[in-house]
C-alpha cells in the first residue's frame, strides 16, 4: 500500500455576480458556498472523505473513484435548466415545492458534484452528507416515497451539466526531444 502523502490544493473565489462563492479542489469545481468560511469546510471535508475513500480503495486493492467534474456549471445553466423544470411539473405540487427548495438549496448549502452523483450537505444535520443519484437518495423523504429536494437540486444540475459544453480539448504539441527522452 501506497503510504506517501498526497497534497491537495483548494481555491475559494467570489463571484460578484451570484454572490456566492465557487469551492475547487485541484482545480476542479465541488460546489458553491454561501461565504469563505463555509467553502473552506466544504473543501476540508471534501478533501478528508477523498483521502479516506482512496485509502479505503488501497486497502482493498481497487482503483478509486473519479473526482468530481471539472465542466463548470454556471448560475445561468442552473436557472435555465430550473425554469424547464418548472415547466415540466407544474401540476405536481410536491415537485414543484421540491425543485423551488432545491434551487434555493444549491445556492446555500455545501456541495459537491460528480456528475453521476451528488452529495450535498444535509440542511437541518451539520454533519450528515446525503449521496444523490437520478433514482436514490439517502433522506428521510426518499426514504418515505415523498419528492426531496435534493433529487429536485440532483436533477437540477444534471441538466445544467449537459446543457454546459465542455471546454475543448487542446492539442499538446510534443518536440522531438521529448519523444526521445520518453521512450529512449
Amino acid at each position: 500500500m501506497n503510504t506517501t502523502p498526497t497534497t491537495h490544493t483548494s481555491s475559494i473565489k467570489y463571484d460578484r455576480t451570484t454572490r456566492d462563492f465557487s469551492v475547487t479542489v485541484d482545480g476542479a469545481l465541488i460546489g458553491f458556498a454561501p461565504s469563505v468560511l463555509a467553502g473552506e469546510a466544504m473543501a476540508r471535508d471534501f478533501i478528508a472523505s477523498q483521502i479516506a475513500h482512496d485509502t479505503q480503495c488501497q486497502a482493498a486493492e481497487v482503483a478509486p473513484t473519479v473526482a468530481p467534474t471539472t465542466t463548470p456549471i454556471t448560475t445561468a445553466a442552473i436557472a435555465a435548466a430550473l425554469s424547464t423544470a418548472r415547466a415540466k411539473v407544474a401540476d405536481n405540487a410536491r415537485w414543484m415545492t421540491a425543485l423551488n427548495k432545491a434551487s434555493l438549496e444549491i445556492i446555500s448549502t455545501p456541495w459537491v458534484w460528480y456528475g453521476h452523483t451528488l452529495k450535498i450537505k444535509s440542511r437541518t444535520a451539520s454533519t450528515v452528507w446525503y449521496t444523490v443519484t437520478a433514482t436514490s437518495c439517502g433522506c428521510q423523504a426518499f426514504a418515505k416515497g415523498n419528492a426531496c429536494w435534493h433529487r429536485a437540486a440532483f436533477k437540477l444540475l444534471s441538466n445544467a451539466q449537459a446543457a454546459t459544453p465542455a471546454a475543448p480539448v487542446q492539442p499538446v504539441r510534443t518536440s522531438q526531444a521529448d519523444v526521445d527522452f520518453l521512450f529512449n
